[in-house]
């Protein structure tokens, strides 16, 4: 059995990527491991490690998940997610991978501007504060007020959790990471997975289908979603985070 992590940029695809991973039955998925209330659920809970350190409760979680998983012969690949604010320390949590001998998935987006209005409009779903058009679930429009400082603070946070991402580069072994791409997963959905699963060893059934879960198709382009986009960009054209509007 081999074992994957992703991790990866908010507003990056990795819910969409592990619903297609859960798809096959010879893949057990963990979702949002290191997430406590996520682990609760899914039986690999540490809360009677309550007065440990998290290093130890997230070491724990991820030893008793792929323990479960070697019980069954069928199971030929097991991961799951990680945020970077989940990770107690890019370092010790390579060293860990390392000593477990799995394999890395860096997952993550280019374009943080379109990131940083997602995410927004994403929140909006819920609260429904009430000018972005968001297209929830049930394809009517909500109005939604993005404000500068919502906006600034939300840029700053993906920024921050993009650099984290990619600079696990420089603390785990480059021939057991592979980079993938939100925007190479829109493009080329078929092409990225297959890519993923070569990475892992995993051989694809033929014919497999690479469909998964995604709000992606529920969320306009921010060009189409923001109705002062110009204006919003004209602003963050002023601010220091110019240079993340380079969106190669």
């Amino acid at each position: 059995m081999k074992r994957y992590v992703v991790i990866f940029h908010p507003r990056s695809g990795s819910s969409w990527l592990s619903s297609i991973m859960s798809g096959f039955p010879d893949i057990l998925e963990g979702f949002e491991l290191l997430d406590f209330q996520t682990a609760n659920n899914l039986g690999f809970g540490s809360d009677h490690l309550k007065n440990e350190s998290m290093t130890y409760r997230h070491i724990y979680t991820i030893g008793e998940f792929f323990k479960h998983a070697e019980k069954y012969q069928k199971i030929r690949l097991a991961g799951f997610k990680a945020a970077p604010y989940q990770i107690y320390g890019l370092g010790e949590f390579a060293s860990h991978l390392r000593s477990i001998d799995a394999h890395v998935i860096l997952l993550t987006r280019s374009r943080i501007l379109g990131a940083a209005i997602s995410s927004i409009g994403a929140l909006a779903l819920h609260k429904r504060q009430a000018d972005v058009n968001i297209i929830d679930p049930s394809h009517s429009v909500k109005k939604v007020r993005v404000g500068r400082d919502e906006l600034f603070y939300n840029l700053t946070e993906q920024i921050i959790e993009r650099n984290r991402v990619l600079a696990f580069r420089d603390v785990f072994d480059r021939n057991r990471l592979l980079e993938v791409r939100y925007e190479m997963m829109c493009d080329n959905t078929s092409r990225q997975m297959r890519r993923i699963f070569k990475f892992l060893s995993f051989e694809v059934p033929k014919g497999a289908i690479f469909q998964g879960v995604t709000h992606r198709n529920l969320l306009p382009s921010p060009a189409q979603s923001v109705e002062n986009y110009d204006e919003v960009v004209g602003w963050l054209k002023g601010t220091l985070f110019e240079w993340v509007l380079d969106e190669n």
